[in-house]
């Protein structure tokens, strides 16, 4: 996999000026088996290294005009500031993001002192079993888990029945240490996550910070 010479110069004087803590979001085109393929690309900045995380682009949906898109943000901050409440901005929230993503349930999951968790807002196909005022407990979410959330809080999981690839070279050759693959969208899934996912019958999973 192959890039051409000028977009590899434009890359780097990008990385150049970037912050170091920021991951830089963008397009590439590289040439694979002589043919030339459009990719989505992460560029993460490490002391010796650039780790890039590369999927082939998908097909370009419409754009929403300027127009629409401020109508609907309007939309969602007047329906927050007239929420009494946190559980209220919850129920926003939720009825957002599944419009916005287009998933069959979407949950919002509150944890409480000793990390156990209860579903406070739910939106969702109806066909699908509800799971609002549900409570699991703090085993659901690992505590290894709950600190990768910190460093890499967005998480989307589209199939998980995926099949892992393996990472070569397992050492890295300039750190002499595995490569942290903690901030990656496209690292494997944990296999208690998986085994809960397994559990509910679901196929896609996106997890992300509220509040």
């Amino acid at each position: 996999m192959l890039a051409d010479k000028d977009q590899l110069e434009r890359l780097q004087t990008r990385l150049a000026d970037w912050p170091s803590t920021e991951r830089m979001l963008l397009s590439l085109k590289l040439r694979c088996h002589e043919k030339s393929t459009q990719f989505s690309a992460v560029v993460h900045t490490y002391d010796k290294y650039y780790l890039v995380e590369l999927q082939e682009a998908s097909a370009q949906e419409a754009v929403p005009s300027l127009l629409e898109s401020s109508q609907k943000v309007k939309k969602v901050f007047l329906a927050l500031q007239e929420a009494e409440n946190v559980t209220r901005i919850g129920e926003i929230a939720v009825d957002q993001i599944r419009e916005l993503t287009g998933f069959d349930k979407v949950m919002l999951y509150r944890f409480d002192k000793q990390w156990n968790g209860t579903v406070i807002a739910e939106a969702s196909a109806e066909e699908m079993v509800p799971y609002l005022g549900l409570r699991f407990p703090a085993s659901d979410v690992p505590r290894q888990s709950r600190e990768l959330y910190l460093h890499n809080p967005y998480r989307m999981i589209p199939d998980i029945h995926y099949k892992p690839a393996r990472l070569i070279p397992i050492i890295n050759p300039l750190t002499r240490s595995f490569t942290d693959l903690s901030a990656c969208n496209l690292r494997a899934v944990q296999r208690c996550i998986w085994n809960t996912l397994a559990i509910w019958a679901w196929r896609l999973l996106c997890l992300c910070p509220l509040f």
